[in-house]
């Protein structure tokens, strides 16, 4: 077998892994799995900014995947560090936490407490883009994103 094609069934084999150790993680968790939405905000970037899709790829390799390869690692940590880079790729601002009651606070990285996070754009006008929530997310939090992520004018029952 050609070293590059040996190379290329590694990466395979290799991204196959993350995506077991992901699926065992978030089923594990509290944490919502947001690899759907990060899907979807990838879509978005190659659609607007090949330059910006691009440094997400190399970012998606060196948060996700190659951190992955250590086994001592946390895949739901590793995915929302991406989730926030990627947020922060797509629309530059502050990364903030919703707690069950409804109040905000600066992010602070941490995974071990399941909240809203969301990424509040610098352009004001823009829509936040959420990186990750609860699985159960309270009805503040639901709230929280009908409003400033899905802008809708009033609130869910």
């Amino acid at each position: 077998m050609c070293a590059a094609w040996a190379g290329a069934a590694r990466l395979s084999e290799s991204k196959e892994a993350v995506e077991r150790r992901t699926d065992e993680a978030f089923a594990r968790s509290a944490w919502a799995d947001p690899r759907a939405a990060y899907r979807s905000l990838l879509r978005r970037l190659r659609e607007h900014d090949a330059a910006l899709f691009e440094r997400a790829l190399g970012e998606y390799e060196a948060l996700v995947v190659s951190r992955l390869e250590d086994p001592a690692a946390d895949p739901v940590t590793c995915w929302l560090d991406y989730g926030r880079r990627l947020a922060d790729l797509a629309a530059a601002g502050r990364c903030v936490r919703v707690d069950a009651e409804g109040r905000s606070a600066a992010d602070d990285g941490s995974t071990t407490e399941p909240a809203l996070l969301l990424q509040l754009p610098a352009d004001e006008s823009a829509a936040a883009i959420v990186i990750a929530q609860p699985r159960e997310a309270s009805a503040a939090q639901r709230a929280t994103v009908a409003l400033l992520s899905d802008r809708q004018q009033a609130l869910p029952a």
